[in-house]
């Protein structure tokens, strides 16, 4: 390559670069202001010896092969302290040791009641469907969706009970903190961090917009209130239904809340390379839904970051160029320490976190077959299920 057309390389990575060097501060800003707008919530140590005054909770934990983590978070359910609990367990058609495990846990404790393969009903999405076989079993006046690899923290039900009632929501939600453990995980951790942003940065505290979010790992629900709106019925075919559920009941004149609470509860979303590929393939899917095109763009654009992270140095150095150099180092130590900055919320390995340019094939792969998928089939596939994309 002749002279020209290295200094073309380079203005182009000086341009990239300089771009994301910008970009950069203003995500971390962005993100410091959005998680600064949300109350937090810690769990319950002082608890009311008056077990009359505790609040009646009924758990509904939908479960599809989740051996590895199913024991674990139903244990740290029934250990909760202040409130009455009753725990539903929906056991999904699983091919694994989840039914098996389930039935050892209820036949040790009476608050355990597990519901086995229900019957799927016409138009509903499996979780949707799972959860609707259950809350016909709850009794108590608040009824917890929480999914089946969450560990909550001794107090947290206590915290969240005592809240829903004294500020009055038909819906509580409580962000849990994320633990990053292996190299494919951490690497997922800067795009995570930006898709958190922005649903945060939208006009959730606004109760006068229709702008809401749950997550399923935690969803606290007035049981008459959920009830006399139907229920699951208006979100049995969103893969989104946290998010769907949370917008329904503002929609309807509820008052819902979204809490970020680390201290309370904790899951790991990923335990490697598979998980995070067919993991990231569904999420970009129900994020986009119809517009799945919109995912490729977005997955170059994560890509031309890591480029620039990653060339722009190499370049800068093959060039002599020390402002290129300087740009491509600063651009690599503004996204780790962004992330570094939400640690609060997102607990990662510091080692494996630096080596985060290794996700991006991942994620353009992903992108990838998610819209293929939507495209050539219309649906995504997702634990042996294929889930149309809305």
């Amino acid at each position: 390559m002749d002279i020209e057309n290295w200094q073309l390389v380079e203005n182009w990575f000086l341009l990239l670069t300089s771009l994301a060097a910008l970009v950069w501060p203003a995500i971390m800003l962005a993100t410091w202001w959005s998680y600064r707008r949300c109350r937090s919530l810690k769990p319950e140590l002082h608890l009311d010896a008056d077990t009359k005054s505790y609040a009646s909770i009924s758990v509904v934990i939908p479960a599809r092969d989740e051996e590895a983590g199913i024991e674990g978070s139903v244990r740290s359910v029934l250990a909760q302290q202040g409130v009455d609990l009753q725990v539903i367990v929906v056991n999904d058609h699983s091919t694994d040791r989840t039914g098996e495990i389930l039935a050892g846990l209820a036949a040790e404790d009476d608050r355990v009641t597990v519901i086995d393969d229900p019957p799927m009903i016409d138009g509903w999405l499996g979780k949707a469907n799972a959860l609707q076989h259950a809350v016909g079993h709850a009794t108590g006046d608040y009824i917890l969706f929480s999914d089946a690899d969450i560990d909550h923290r001794p107090g947290s039900f206590a915290a969240a009970a005592r809240e829903i009632r004294e500020q009055g929501y038909a819906l509580l939600s409580l962000m849990p903190l994320y633990r990053w453990e292996g190299l494919w995980e951490n690497s997922m951790a800067p795009a995570y961090l930006l898709a958190m942003t922005n649903f945060l940065s939208g006009s959730i505290h606004d109760p006068q917009s229709d702008d809401a979010i749950a997550l399923g790992a935690f969803i606290l629900v007035d049981s008459d209130v959920y009830r006399r709106l139907g229920g699951h019925e208006a979100v049995k075919d969103m893969m989104l239904d946290d998010v769907g559920l949370a917008k329904h009941f503002k929609r309807k004149g509820q008052s819902t809340a979204f809490y970020v609470a680390p201290q309370c509860l904790s899951v790991r979303m990923y335990d490697g390379i598979r998980s995070v590929f067919y993991g990231c393939t569904k999420n970009i899917l129900a994020v986009f839904g119809g517009n799945f095109w919109l995912a490729c763009p977005l997955a170059v654009t994560f890509a031309f970051g890591a480029l620039c992270v990653l060339g722009a140095p190499l370049v800068g150095a093959m060039l002599g160029s020390k402002l290129l150099l300087v740009l491509g180092i600063a651009v690599y130590l503004e996204v780790y320490v962004a992330v570094l900055l939400a640690r609060a919320y997102m607990k990662c390995n510091l080692i494996k976190l630096a080596l985060f340019v290794t996700g991006m094939p991942v994620l353009l792969a992903a992108a990838g077959l998610a819209v293929y998928q939507a495209a050539a089939y219309g649906s995504v596939l997702w634990r042996g299920r294929a889930i149309r994309v809305n």
